[in-house]
């Protein structure tokens, strides 16, 4: 091609008409991966500016000089307006590990000036929703948690540990950086995988302050297993920490609207005081502007009716994940509530914004592993004839190791009696009624 023909007919990426680069974008960000998107955004400046809203909607902090200075270049940029979600994810430098994959604690981990800059400065963001802070924290051989974990730790020992572990260290420097923040934009902050070790700042008047003003809060716990069968909820400094969550956190979500809470199933939450049973720190009294909540791996136990009935004048929106149903344990003073005494206690509460219920459970119930064949197969037929009928979840933890196991005597009994299935039921009708004013839906148990 002559150069008077390239002259005549453009190639550049500019010249394209309105409708084509419409075209080109719409087909990115529909069926396009976020690096597809970046690599367009680094063709040119027009592009980069056009997709300056997905390109920095989601950031990603990391405990190092590269990705501090990164994110400090976008919070001073011109682009800083379009974050809307900030990512604190942490790590261990490679150096650190040892050919088996392992590393010592007591090794320093680094936060770097720059980053402490970002996570204490959240303001220079003015459009950031949702602040999430990670610390995948590696159980090892040089932190076995059967060490770490076998007591509950005092306030010395918090400090001694914030000055020697490099993980708690950094946890500490990073959620004190957090706490430092004079004004808080963002509403929803997500603590996610935290490990069940105390941090300092949790107790700090700043960190309170800075949880008061938030309207959405997630807390994910992490979990534990050896690999031989002992889990997290054997270790006694466990039941401390889930004790104190209220202390720390949800006595102090005074604006909170939206509250998810996730346990995990190696340490599921309620019906303390029974063996390897940890407290539920939920109370009547906290978080008064309750509109949602979202609850994962916990026992029905009493504080959890208490507090849910507690909040139902306006409680629009209960998804329970993974909960399980409890009877009274043997020689234990530990009082269960079966689903159908919980379903009832909703009801009595009159929850007249109730619009939205989700009660599912994503570890089926293997009711096909039971010994009493005869009981399995009339279950079997139940289940077939009728498909509205709900196989409601009771299990039991390993007076050993900890490990959670399904009920089969109490999830038969309860199903053949159908009280948990009529309080459903009831239930339910209330949320379509209430669907029906125009004001929720509903989502049937699997």
């Amino acid at each position: 091609m002559s150069a008077t023909s390239t002259e005549r007919y453009p190639c550049r990426l500019t010249a394209l008409s309105n409708e084509i680069h419409q075209a080109i974008t719409e087909i990115v960000l529909d069926e396009g991966t976020p690096r597809d998107v970046l690599n367009l955004s680094c063709t040119s400046s027009f592009y980069r500016s056009l997709l300056a809203p997905y390109v920095f909607e989601i950031v990603l902090l990391a405990n190092t000089d590269k990705s501090g200075s990164s994110i400090d270049a976008v919070a001073n940029g011109k682009h800083h307006t379009c974050v809307k979600e900030l990512l604190y994810k942490c790590s261990v430098p490679t150096h650190h590990f040892d050919d088996y994959d392992r590393y010592s604690v007591e090794a320093p981990i680094p936060f770097p000036t720059v980053v402490h800059t970002t996570l204490s400065s959240l303001q220079c963001f003015p459009n950031l929703e949702t602040v999430i802070l990670e610390f995948p924290f590696k159980w090892n051989n040089f932190e076995d948690p059967r060490d770490s974990l076998d007591e509950a730790e005092t306030a010395e020992q918090v400090r001694v540990a914030e000055e020697r572990n490099g993980w708690r260290t950094l946890m500490a420097q990073s959620f004190n950086a957090l706490a430092d923040n004079n004004k808080i934009g963002f509403q929803h902050l997500e603590l996610r995988q935290l490990a069940p070790y105390e941090v300092s700042t949790f107790n700090s008047e700043k960190f309170h302050k800075l949880l008061n003003a938030v309207k959405r809060f997630s807390l994910s716990l992490r979990g534990w297993e050896n690999g031989a069968g002992w889990n997290l909820n054997t270790m006694p400094a466990f039941g401390n920490f889930a004790r104190k969550l209220d202390t720390w956190f949800f006595n102090h979500l005074h604006s909170v609207e939206h509250l998810v809470f996730e346990a995990s199933d190696t340490a599921p939450i309620g019906l303390d005081p029974g063996r390897y049973h940890a407290h539920l720190a939920l109370k009547p009294d906290q978080m008064p502007l309750l509109r949602s909540i979202k609850v994962v791996d916990l026992f029905v136990c009493p504080e959890l009716v208490v507090f849910l009935t507690a909040h139902l004048q306006a409680l629009e929106e209960l998804r329970m994940y993974d909960c399980r149903g409890a009877m009274e344990v043997d020689n234990e003073d530990t009082e269960g509530v079966s689903w159908h005494k919980f379903f009832n206690a909703l009801l009595d509460g009159s929850p007249s914004k109730l619009r939205k219920l989700v009660v599912e459970w994503f570890e089926e119930v293997e009711y096909e592993a039971w010994e009493d064949v005869e009981r399995y197969e009339k279950v079997c037929a139940i289940l077939r004839d009728d498909p509205n009928r709900i196989l409601f979840n009771y299990s039991i933890l390993d007076d050993k190791y900890g490990m959670v196991f399904h009920d089969e005597n109490q999830i038969a009994t309860s199903f053949f009696e159908g009280k948990d299935q009529d309080a459903y039921e009831n239930l339910v009708a209330v949320v379509s009624e209430n669907r029906a004013e125009g004001k929720a839906s509903t989502t049937k148990p699997k």
